[in-house]
């Protein structure tokens, strides 16, 4: 059942079957895997427009692999086909079709298309023993190149983030991760924090159930994309954790971002690329027992939906019921996406659809310290500070639709945008004070109502394609992007649940107070739209230059609307400038070398003492590294260097409390990634990550010289392998196994220790519909504190040992 990993196979038999087949009968699971020769993971699916082309006379097998990285498609033959075969010289601009049909010139073979993949075969012979050209046949669209669905790889051919188009990874002059459909299943990834949890150089914090920040290269995650809509993700509290179901994968760009999205944190962004409708009929479902009263299920149907195939359509639905290690805390999610695909003409195709996702959940915000800083030493289901009658119901919905047209030329337009709506009410209790250490009480519990309410609208708009200018073909993007968010806060104010109560003892039953009145209430309203413009020249053979910038607009208003109406706090920027640079260089045909300046910009509503607003942050990011891309693009390598200069960061008025000096601070983060991913040999799929990043406080009144984002570790280590056995007795059976470890992270005093955690998996194809799972998470029982905050709340451990079994079945 699982796929091949990769979009080019060959195939020492006299029958080629293609990958999809593979993937969608039960004659693809009869036949064993084989390596994978070649995947081309060119910038676009260029089907009809012109390329430039560059491929000397070779080997055929290898030109084949060469072709398929200047097409952006993928190709595959039969090794009987290609052996002792030269192709012909291809140079040139021109179509693939074109560029193929010369490269095999001589050889006797020609080939078909299936979607995306191309397969050479043999001439048909004429009655009078003459070769005769026959008709070339194209089977459905071409497919997504960034899709992983079915693909067994943990690698895509392209990513949209931090390109705007379906780029290689390799092309990309900045740090980018990919948790692909393939790993999501085999570690059970049902939530986006537990796909970031995955992540290289992401640290996931969990402040509470159901509540979850992330953060890269020290600074949070705010900006979000869907299919490369870009999205702000800043009230994580808005949110309950976004259902997996419906995703194909994830892509994570580290550092800044804001050419395609505008203001924002140097984190980087996250964009979720969502499952699309096949072209063929698929079936799918999943049935997932665990730990904890773990229970999960999922169905996937999609497929054509009129005769021709042109209007395709999908739906997906998930439910989810779980309890947790520790006390009281329940989840509850239920999520229902559905999407349609029309051909308006063969070069135009119209997307839409929308997902609705449900959670209710009784809430636990973790666990108080010591007064002195000390974590407890409770155990690790003590939910102490938790009530049974907390509630958090939260709902989501998000549609969504994208019109794309290619052009003749090779240009793509493209037009997309969507809504997102979510609201949360939240009903909690949480500890007054810290916890006495001689008498290991708590004077009290305060019980709190809270609402969140958001609204965002986002429009994408942009042409690309290619340019030639001085005999070389360049790829260019121009587009536009608008956004606007509508946020309301109403906090409510603490009511007191006197004690004392001891956190060795439960005190889940306590009565809830009669009333949770509130204290405030907040609107925010945020607008941002903005041009962009991107380059990608080819310099020479070698050679790239890119050159980007993004003029922004930029502005908001907060008002308080609630005990009383005060005039709202109007701020923002108008036609900021942000450039974007970058050299690529091939050293050698497998690995790049490159160097990026990425520019950092995010208006403040922080007010100076005088009632002046400070100036917006700015900053700059330079970022140093090689890439490579092996055994035909199946496996990745990367090794970054980077450091970030913050500048202009709110500095607190130690005389006057909640305002900010004028004169802004700096902060500084640098440090490496190194990571490899992809297929190692047949069967065998691996990622690992290492990531180094110290932050300091360079300039500030208070903290200067300091560590900044001290609650991100230094060091962090994070793998996941799995191999699938090809042959022998062992042949239907895969094992796994995963590290993660952290350097030691802090707050508010409060320390946890450096530690690592192992995981393992064991699967079982059955037959070629179903496939079952084990997977055992912290095998070894480490305890730790995943998230530490502060003395009151949001100290949470992390799992202990847990299993899973999956059932995964396909039509």
């Amino acid at each position: 059942m699982r796929g091949l990993g990769s979009a080019v196979v060959v195939k020492r038999s006299r029958v080629l079957l293609r990958v999809g087949l593979m993937l969608t009968t039960a004659l693809g699971a009869a036949y064993p895997r084989l390596p994978a020769w070649a995947q081309s993971p060119g910038p676009s699916l260029a089907q009809a427009g012109q390329r430039s082309f560059d491929i000397p006379a070779q080997p055929l097998n290898e030109a084949l692999v060469e072709f398929g990285r200047q097409a952006g498609m993928s190709a595959s033959a039969d090794t009987i086909l290609t052996q002792n075969q030269r192709s012909a010289p291809v140079k040139g601009i021109m179509s693939w079709q074109q560029a193929l049909t010369a490269m095999l010139s001589g050889t006797g073979l020609t080939y078909r298309l299936n979607g995306s993949i191309v397969t050479v075969q043999k001439l048909p012979v004429a009655g009078t023993g003459a070769l005769e050209l026959g008709p070339v046949r194209v089977e459905g669209r071409p497919s997504n190149p960034t899709l992983t669905e079915g693909t067994g790889a943990y690698i895509p051919r392209a990513v949209t983030v931090g390109a705007g188009t379906p780029t290689p990874i390799r092309e990309i002059p900045q740090t980018v991760n990919v948790i692909t459909q393939q790993q999501i299943q085999e570690q059970n990834l049902v939530s986006l924090p537990d796909v970031l949890q995955q992540t290289p150089g992401v640290t996931v914090l969990n402040p509470s159930s159901n509540n979850f920040t992330f953060y890269s290269r020290g600074f949070q995650l705010t900006t979000a994309q869907q299919d490369g809509v870009p999205l702000e993700y800043t009230n994580n509290q808005t949110y309950a954790p976004l259902d997996m179901a419906m995703y194909d994968h994830v892509e994570v760009l580290r550092g800044p971002s804001g050419l395609f999205t505008g203001a924002g944190q140097p984190s980087g962004t996250v964009n979720l690329v969502r499952k699309r409708p096949q072209n063929q009929f698929t079936m799918t479902g999943e049935a997932s027992v665990g730990s904890y009263n773990f229970y999960r299920g999922m169905v996937d149907v999609g497929g054509p939906v009129n005769s021709s195939g042109t209007i395709r359509g999908r739906v997906v639905a998930s439910v989810q019921d779980n309890n947790y290690f520790y006390d009281v805390a329940h989840n509850r999610n239920s999520l229902i996406y559905g999407t349609m695909e029309a051909d308006i003409t063969p070069d135009t195709l119209l997307r839409f659809g929308m997902s609705y996702q449900r959670n209710d959940s009784i809430p636990f915000v973790g666990l108080p310290a010591y007064t002195n800083g000390q974590t407890l030493n409770v155990p690790r289901s003590s939910a102490a500070g938790a009530v049974s009658w907390g509630s958090r119901p939260n709902e989501t919905l998000n549609p969504f639709i994208e019109l794309t047209h290619h052009l003749d030329n090779g240009w793509n337009l493209r037009l997309a945008g969507t809504y997102f709506h979510s609201t949360t009410n939240w009903t909690r209790t949480a500890a007054s004070t810290g916890v006495n250490p001689n008498t290991n009480t708590i004077s009290s519990i305060l019980a709190t109502y809270t609402f969140y309410g958001e609204d965002q609208f986002s429009i994408d708009s942009s042409a690309s394609g290619p340019i030639s200018l001085f005999g070389r073909t360049h790829e260019v993007i121009v587009g536009f992007n608008w956004r606007n968010e509508l946020y309301s806060y109403w906090p409510g104010a603490s009511v007191a649940i006197p004690g004392p109560f001891n956190v060795y003892a439960p005190m889940y039953n306590v009565p809830q107070p009669s009333t949770l009145p509130p204290r405030a209430n907040t609107v925010t309203n945020t607008t941002q739209y903005g041009l962009y413009l991107s380059g990608k020249f080819s310099v020479a053979d070698p050679l790239r230059l890119i050159l980007g910038g993004r003029l922004n607009w930029y502005t908001a208003s907060s008002q308080q609307m609630y005990p009383t109406v005060q005039s709202p706090l109007l701020f923002g920027d108008a036609a900021k400038f942000t450039p974007y640079a970058a050299l690529v260089y091939d050293v050698t045909k497998n690995i790049s070398a490159y160097v990026s300046y990425t520019s950092i910009y995010q208006p403040q509503s922080y007010l100076t003492y005088s009632g002046t607003l400070l100036n917006p942050v700015t900053g700059v990011q330079y970022e140093a590294g090689l890439k490579g891309s092996f055994f035909g693009g199946q496996l990745d390598g990367s090794l970054a260097f980077f450091l970030i200069n913050q500048r202009n960061t709110a500095q607190a008025d130690i005389l006057h409390p909640g305002y900010y000096l004028p004169s802004g601070g700096e902060i500084e983060s640098k440090g490496v990634d190194a990571q490899l991913t992809g297929r190692l040999l047949p069967g065998w799929n691996l990622t690992a990550g290492y990531t180094y990043n110290p932050t300091t406080y360079v300039q500030d009144a208070t903290y200067q010289g300091q560590p900044y984002s001290t609650f991100t570790p230094q060091h962090m280590f994070k793998l996941w392998t799995d191999y699938e056995f090809q042959e022998g007795p062992l042949r239907k059976w895969s094992i796994g196994g995963g590290v993660f470890a952290v350097s030691t992270f802090s707050s508010s005093n409060i320390y946890q220790h450096g530690y690592a955690t192992l995981n393992a998996r064991i699967g079982y194809n059955i037959n070629e519909h179903l496939e079952a799972a084990l997977n055992l998470n912290n095998i070894t029982d480490t305890v730790y504190y995943q998230t530490v905050t502060s003395p009151l709340y949001n100290n949470m451990y992390g799992a202990p040992f847990n299993a899973m079994f999956t059932l995964r079945a396909r039509l």
